[in-house]
């Protein structure tokens, strides 16, 4: 199982980096890799989204024309964020997903933006405001496709199957 995982996450970051920059919109682009891993924390596959995230920073780094770690130290910044998030909350609503992929795309553009500055490298505001919205808003529509196969796979083919908790349960 775990080698499917790994050549997920191979044909994902090749994926990434070669094919996604011709589906962009302004410089904003879907981070499949950070989207699953997210879905996974989402639905407390914590070691498998801890595989996501390093592994697939560890490839990103690799293949893109970024400076060394910025996606292995910004994915394991976000996975330990949201790690420590669903051990002490448990909700699982769609919107509370969406909510979360936007949060998560925005909390990574920014550690681009400071990971770029103090390596010397700058960006305009206005253009790095452009990709925080068009990244988050092209993240979110690709939670949109992942959700539902996520919750059939977890319905259909996982023997750990999860309760699914609405937001006003967490009120009550």
């Amino acid at each position: 199982m775990r080698f499917i995982h790994f050549l997920l996450i191979i044909l994902a970051a090749i994926f990434q980096t070669t094919v996604m920059h011709y589906f962009s919109i302004k410089l904003g682009m879907i981070n499949i890799i950070l989207v699953v891993f997210v879905a996974l924390v989402f639905f407390k596959f914590f070691n498998l989204g801890l595989v996501w995230a390093v592994f697939g920073g560890i490839l990103l780094d690799f293949l893109s024309s970024f400076p060394s770690g910025l996606f292995l130290f910004g994915f394991l910044i976000i996975y330990s964020a949201l790690a420590l998030l669903f051990k002490v909350f448990e909700f699982e609503e769609p919107v509370a997903f969406f909510i979360i992929i936007f949060l998560a795309s925005v909390i990574f553009d920014f550690f681009i933006f400071g990971y770029l500055k103090i390596r010397g490298n700058y960006l305009v505001f206005n253009v790095f405001y452009n990709i925080i919205i068009f990244d988050s808003l092209l993240n979110v529509g690709f939670g949109l496709f992942l959700y539902p196969v996520l919750i059939y796979i977890n319905r259909h083919f996982l023997s750990k199957k999860q309760r699914t908790i609405s937001l006003i349960e967490l009120y009550k």
